[in-house]
């Protein structure tokens, strides 16, 4: 099996190992041993952990921060470079760098998984 295909196989399952790998960490730590209340509150934990940052990603793929990041690239500039007009400056005005700065990081995939663990919980919450 060539590298890259391992690659590929590997990154499009590591989504589903990392919150196994965590439902099984948190569920002995929450109740004291491994019964399926801890279960089902180990997958609400880690599942409201996956949608909070999902929501944050969101949120930042609005744009909702982009100010603030400008803001704090412009004033560490200002101080290393001595640049205070947009012609002088590198990063240069606030459009430019919204136009510059568009990063398209995974959301779907990780909103997925905070359904599907909230999901889980339910069910073993209600066979426990």
């Amino acid at each position: 099996m060539p590298v890259a295909s391992r690659l590929v196989r590997a990154s499009s399952t590591a989504p589903l190992v990392l919150p196994v790998a965590l439902v099984a960490v948190v569920a002995p730590a929450i109740g004291g041993g491994v019964s399926g209340r801890s279960i089902s509150d180990a997958l609400t934990v880690v599942g409201l952990i996956y949608l909070v940052v999902g929501l944050i990603r969101v949120v930042n793929a609005m744009g909702f921060f982009d100010s603030t990041r400008f803001g704090f690239a412009k004033v560490i500039e200002v101080i290393r470079t001595r640049a205070y007009t947009a012609s002088a400056s590198p990063i240069g005005t606030f459009a430019d760098y919204r136009a510059r700065a568009r990063r398209h990081r995974p959301i779907a995939r990780l909103l997925a998984t905070a359904c599907v663990l909230l999901v889980a919980s339910l069910i073993v919450a209600m066979l426990a």
